[in-house]
């Protein structure tokens, strides 16, 4: 599917090709804790969808369009903040992504 092929891409560029987790479609893998820290900075449970230490794809569910507001990770996984779905697309030129497959 063309979502499919998004994600594959997405791991593909973050050098997550190789997979542990079988779909019908496609196998995919859980995201490696010390990559997601070298490249976001952050770890994982706390990542935000700003302030990046690296550049990377990001991709935005489209389902999270349905809400007038959302709440993610601020750096820590105990700190979370508010925002309209639409202007994080803007502020972190996500992709939106259909994930439904």
């Amino acid at each position: 599917s063309k979502s499919l092929r998004r994600v594959k891409a997405a791991l593909a560029e973050l050098g997550l090709e190789d997979t542990i987790c079988e779909t019908a479609e496609a196998t995919l893998r859980k995201a490696d804790a010390a990559l997601i820290r070298k490249t976001t900075g952050f770890a994982i449970g706390g990542v935000s969808p700003v302030g990046h230490k690296s550049p990377c794809p990001i991709y935005f569910d489209e389902t999270l369009l349905k809400y007038d507001v959302i709440w993610v990770a601020a750096g820590t996984p105990n700190h979370v903040f508010s925002i309209s779905p639409d202007l994080l697309i803007q502020k972190i030129s996500a992709q939106v992504s259909d994930f439904i497959i």
